[in-house]
């Protein structure tokens, strides 16, 4: 009886653990299947997922009719396409047989259960949910240009979804959802003329406030029609500048469209990049027409959001006035600088004005580091100064004074790009003039500085928005060693001019925390890859411009070690790119020191993002 027993569970056993035929997978019904035949196992396998992905388009093209764009009247075709961007071949379900075909060639079955397909769709939900949440995120924060562009890509993957597959997310349908967010964005951003002043016979300057639910908008993109093009702009803090050139000074209206679509963008998010010509892309008019002056000055009666500062008498305000420029200074009753800090300022702007090159490489032949970077700066940003009327503050950093904000319009010629920045100049103790660097917004600035009230950690914090500057700064003047320090396997000292090793070199370990983040090997391997791309880039590229569309600084807490995350987006005239940037800061040390860079590509999943939590500290 006991061998009976012993025989039946062994032939059980034998039979469930035999692989089905591919007869019978063929004849059950229950499975998508594709074969291919080839030289090598991994193209075999390719082909086999292609002829999968037209096994299944077959089946469910009718439910993608009223999303897909018809490519040579072809639909079937075109949802094959749309299929493959599911990536099939890394599917839990997906299974394969593999034979020896004729001729020594390899022939892939591959096939997949009809059921494991609804599992793609949720998969890609989730992403969708993921995206339209960092637009929401973004929206609440007035970073319209990011809210814009995630509802639109949402958008493009939502339409990649079969009709029978509902999208609610907190019992909102996102297909609705999404676009009336869209078209809420469009009709209540507010543009209102704030000045419009001739600066010469062949120049002009016109500036809107901008504003969205009542409130500063803290980012966004727009083009306007300056009379013989468009041209992109880029707002920031409630502002948004254009400077009109040559026949286009002469102009009585401007017309200003709000960007959404982010062609140039699309393959941020592979999916999104692959889909991009396969499915509908809706279409959303905002398109608006403001009357200008004669280019006199004009002033609505708008003020101007300005900090309120404490009537405190350690607290100094004063105008200090050279040539073609008023310094408006607030500063600190200990800053005993602060005329030296303003002549520098005011001689500085003065070069700026006329972008004098040989009057930059005159006036600071002694300084060979603030020479070329100020050649540099003018040479690839072409930045112009906005006002004769300067308000900015004096601020004490850990080596010295910085002086914020000098409102400058970036203008990149081949890119048909103006873009809002602040310049920052960083002088020593003694009020001499050590650094310049392009400036975060000031939304991002006042964030920092307001979380710092709560954690008393303000000089830190400051340091590492430096830093933040200091790195930005050399992408635009594309001075590549100082990218390229940063990235190095070395610790990194962050305060001073310019990026330097540090003798220490470990004291932090690496924890994968989920199945999506990378392991270390891979870390080390995008690294030097951004570095090769990046040098290729900066030698050919005619204009280049970076920013960053988020930044969170997080603290270990009980130590003063802290995690900065940022999205970093990069654009030139023939390519664009968009990452994430993590830096592990400890200012533990006798000078604060980057110990981890991190840069993942085309990476928006906050599942696989690295973090200060995938961090531990080796007692030292």
């Amino acid at each position: 009886m006991n061998k009976v027993i012993l025989l039946l569970f062994v032939f059980f056993i034998t039979a469930f653990a035999q692989e089905p035929s591919i007869d019978k997978i063929i004849k059950s019904g229950q499975y998508y299947y594709g074969k291919g035949i080839a030289d090598n196992e991994k193209e075999a396998t390719d082909v086999a997922l292609s002829e999968l992905s037209k096994n299944i388009s077959l089946i469910v093209s009718h439910e993608f009719k009223r999303t897909v764009t018809e490519k040579n009247e072809n639909i079937n075709e075109t949802v094959k396409d749309i299929i493959s961007t599911y990536s099939l071949s890394t599917v839990t379900g997906h299974e394969k047989i593999i034979n020896q075909a004729e001729n020594g060639k390899i022939e892939v079955f591959s096939y997949l259960k009809k059921s494991e397909v609804v599992k793609l769709y949720e998969l890609r939900k989730k992403n969708i949910y993921d995206i339209y949440e960092n637009a929401v995120k973004f929206e609440d924060d007035l970073n319209l240009s990011e809210a814009l562009k995630n509802y639109y890509f949402s958008i493009i993957l939502m339409n990649s979804m079969p009709a029978t597959q509902v999208i609610e997310f907190n019992g909102k349908n996102l297909f609705t959802e999404i676009p009336i967010r869209i078209n809420t964005i469009l009709e209540k951003t507010k543009f209102s003329l704030k000045t419009d002043r001739r600066i010469s016979d062949s120049e002009r300057e016109v500036i809107f406030n901008v504003s969205y639910q009542n409130k500063s908008v803290q980012l966004i993109e727009f083009t306007y029609w300056d009379g013989s093009g468009y041209v992109d702009g880029r707002g920031a803090d409630g502002e948004c500048i254009m400077r009109l050139i040559g026949s286009s000074v002469n102009i009585s209206k401007i017309t200003i469209s709000i960007k959404y679509s982010y062609y140039e963008r699309r393959e941020e998010i592979k999916e999104v990049g692959e889909l991009w010509n396969l499915v509908i892309r809706p279409v959303y008019k905002f398109t608006r027409e403001y009357s200008l002056g004669q280019g006199s000055i004009v002033n609505n009666g708008i003020k101007e959001n300005k900090e309120n500062i404490a009537e405190d008498k350690s607290i100094k305000k004063n105008d200090f006035k050279q040539g073609n420029y008023r310094l408006n200074l607030v500063y600190s009753d200990s800053c005993g600088v602060v005329q030296q800090i303003s002549e520098e300022t005011l001689s500085l702007l003065e070069l700026l004005k006329g972008n004098s090159i040989s009057g930059i490489k005159e006036r600071f032949s002694g300084d060979s580091f603030l020479r070329d970077k100020i050649v540099n700066l003018i040479n690839y940003n072409n930045p112009a100064i906005i006002d004769d009327s300067i308000s900015a503050e004096v601020r004490k950093t850990l080596t010295g004074w910085e002086l914020r904000k000098i409102k400058v319009l970036n203008r990149y010629k081949h890119i048909k790009k103006q873009s809002v920045e602040y310049i920052i100049l960083d002088f020593n103790n003694e009020g001499k003039l050590d650094d310049i660097s392009f400036g975060v917004s000031e939304n991002a600035y006042n964030k920092v500085q307001k979380t710092s009230e709560n954690c008393g950690d303000w000089i830190n914090r400051q340091t590492i928005m430096k830093f933040v500057e200091k790195y930005r700064t050399s992408f635009l003047c594309r001075d590549l060693s100082a990218v390229d320090s940063l990235f190095a396997d070395k610790a990194l000292i962050i305060i001073g001019r310019s990026f330097r090793p540090a003798a220490s070199t470990d004291g932090y370990i690496y924890n994968r925390l989920t199945n999506e983040q990378p392991d270390a090997d891979y870390i080390k391997l995008t690294k030097k890859q951004y570095l090769t791309n990046l040098s290729r880039l900066f030698k050919k590229a005619e204009d280049i411009f970076i920013g960053f569309s988020s930044m969170d600084i997080e603290k270990k807490i009980g130590q003063k070690v802290y995690g900065i995350s940022m999205r970093q987006n990069y654009c030139n005239n023939s390519y664009s790119d968009e990452g994430y940037l993590f830096l592990l800061v400890d200012f533990e040390q006798q000078q604060p020191q980057i110990y981890i860079r991190n840069w993942q590509p085309k990476q928006w999943d906050e599942q696989a993002l690295i973090k200060l939590i995938n961090f531990r500290i080796n007692s030292r």
